[in-house]
């Protein structure tokens, strides 16, 4: 009989698990599809749902998640969207994956706002628990934007929270800020997307510090907005750090003026000019 070399059963072995893990990558990506499949027909059966978007994620051998992005139709009470959220959210279907990841957004202030919430089945999440829990939040999240009402869009998802507006960033960050301090529930990152300005920061600390974004952006032109603007202070930075790129035909004397403000005011700023 003939020797069959050390490498060639090395390579042998090493064939037979590249199998086995395309095997398994195929059983996953299988799960991922067919839950997918199964849970969008269930949507489809949901007269609160009104648009959804169902993903599956095979990537990873060993790791199958699915995400749903789910927008409910407006009119809805708080009661209606506690309850629809906690049935799509325990729905079970017939293939087993590692997570599923629900993104459900409902109406608020008569339509004029929307509110997202991160909802994983089988998570931790401190906004998820009983129902009275989570009519507190859908509550409080609806609440929040009466009282800002220049807030369109506000996303609370596992440790974050997000808000959008059409006005200026401080503003909102501002109310943001004071919203999580009074009930943290395990949110860290807070951000605000504005008219003129991102900003980020974290939950142990504040947005005042990214206010100097407005006397920056202050020395363009009237009626000219920055091309980009992001103010942040988030880890890992260690302090409120500037990113603002003004437009392409920004006079140069502008642009000194704005980098000499951010030198007298103490923060570190990058002024740069768009391509």
């Amino acid at each position: 009989m003939k020797a069959v070399p050390r490498e060639s059963g090395v390579r042998g072995a090493l064939v037979a698990a590249a199998a086995v893990v395309a095997a398994s990558a195929l059983v996953a990506c299988n799960d991922a599809n067919a839950f997918a499949d199964e849970y969008a027909a269930y949507l489809e059966t949901q007269p609160s749902v009104e648009t959804f978007r169902v993903r599956p994620n095979n990537t990873m051998p060993g790791a199958e998640s699915v995400d749903s992005t789910i927008t409910l139709r407006d009119g809805m009470s708080d009661d209606d969207v506690t309850a629809t959220i906690q049935r799509l959210a325990a729905h079970q279907v017939d293939e087993r994956i590692d997570e599923h990841r629900l993104r459900v957004t409902f109406s608020a202030r008569d339509g004029e706002a929307a509110v997202t919430l991160l909802v994983i089945p089988g998570s931790d999440n401190p906004r998820m628990g009983d129902r009275s829990t989570l009519r507190h939040w859908v509550q409080r999240t609806r609440a929040a934007t009466v009282e800002t009402p220049t807030i369109v869009a506000l996303r609370l998802w596992s440790d974050a929270v997000d808000a959008t507006t059409a006005a200026s960033a401080f503003p909102v960050a501002t109310a943001i800020d004071a919203f999580v301090e009074s009930e943290p529930a395990g949110l860290v990152q807070l951000s605000v997307s504005g008219a003129d300005c991102n900003l980020q920061w974290d939950a142990d600390d504040s947005p005042t510090a990214l206010a100097a974004y407005r006397d920056l952006i202050a020395l363009l032109p009237n009626g000219v907005a920055p091309a980009h603007c992001r103010a942040s202070s988030q880890r890992p930075l260690t302090e409120a750090s500037f990113f603002i790129t003004v437009p392409r035909d920004t006079a140069p004397d502008v642009v000194q003026a704005m980098r000499e403000r951010a030198a007298d005011l103490g923060v570190p700023a990058e002024i740069t000019v768009a391509a």
